[in-house]
């Protein structure tokens, strides 16, 4: 093909490459386009930006920072930038380093940076700051995983009365690391110093994890989510939800009658809550007139 459509071409399919997890083949190709000064600037733009995604994913993250702080308008879109800019300081917060995390997203102002920012003051420990970011950034900051996410966390840090709680932060930060079975203890000692006010969403949300997590975990999730259930004086959404996933542990493990009762404890106990119409169909699936798949 002539210039500039090969040039073009080869971009397009470096990303096909990258889509396609053929890292090594996709950086060559990028090294090789991104410092074509005879390439067309789109094309480089597209490399440039293929090519400190690579970067990202590969750890290499004070190259990206050097390459962002150098990089020109001409070289890369305001959309790429603030995309590698958000890719770079979830790659910092993966690593613990919170300070680093938020100077990799300068001066955006896009409610996907402040959403970002909310996370970072919640890692930190200051819930109100990550509370406040998190209603202005609204539901439709991110595609919808991270919406939601976001949302369930607003809705856990809504029942902690505290502005601030470092070790909530620190054990959160644990899960964002990767260290799943580190944050179900965490959370464990951080809902132990809680009183009636999310101590229970805490644990809740320990149990999910560490049912996630499966295997020996099950046992664990299992015990928290019925203490849960069985604290006297427990309110809010706490009790259903892990009647909810207790009875879905059971319906994973094969113990249908056990889920059924878990089920019928959360219909009858919690009829006002908006888990029941999850729970009916739960109870429709362990009943085995809803097909697993």
């Amino acid at each position: 093909m002539p210039s500039p459509l090969a040039e073009r071409a080869r971009a397009e399919a470096v990303r096909e490459l990258l889509a396609g997890d053929d890292r090594a083949a996709a950086r060559l190709a990028l090294e090789r386009l991104a410092g074509d000064s005879l390439a067309p600037a789109d094309a480089q733009a597209i490399a440039e930006a293929g090519l400190l995604e690579v970067l990202v994913g590969e750890g290499q993250l004070d190259a990206v920072e050097r390459r962002l702080a150098t990089a020109g308008a001409t070289q890369l879109s305001g959309d790429d930038r603030a995309a590698l800019r958000l890719a770079l300081a979830r790659a910092r917060i993966a690593r613990g380093e919170l300070d680093r995390a938020a100077a990799a997203l300068g001066d955006d102002s896009s409610v996907t940076a402040l959403a970002q920012r909310g996370w970072i003051a919640l890692y930190r420990g200051d819930l109100r700051g990550a509370s406040d970011a998190f209603r202005t950034a609204g539901p439709y900051a991110g595609d919808r995983e991270a919406a939601t996410e976001r949302t369930a966390m607003l809705a856990l840090l809504q029942q902690i009365p505290a502005d601030s709680l470092p070790e909530l932060g620190a054990a959160l930060l644990t899960l964002a690391r990767s260290d799943s079975a580190g944050a179900v203890a965490a959370l464990q000692r951080v809902a132990r110093h809680l009183e009636d006010g999310g101590r229970g969403d805490v644990l809740l949300l320990a149990g999910q994890i560490a049912a996630r997590l499966g295997g020996a975990y099950d046992t664990t999730a299992a015990t928290l989510f019925a203490r849960i259930v069985g604290e006297t004086g427990a309110t809010g959404a706490a009790p259903a939800a892990a009647d909810l996933e207790w009875a879905r542990l059971l319906i994973r493990q094969g113990r249908s009658v056990e889920a059924v009762q878990r089920l019928e404890h959360l219909i009858l106990t919690y009829p006002a809550s908006a888990l029941v119409p999850e729970a009916r169909r739960e109870l429709e699936r362990a009943r085995g007139t809803i097909p697993k798949s």
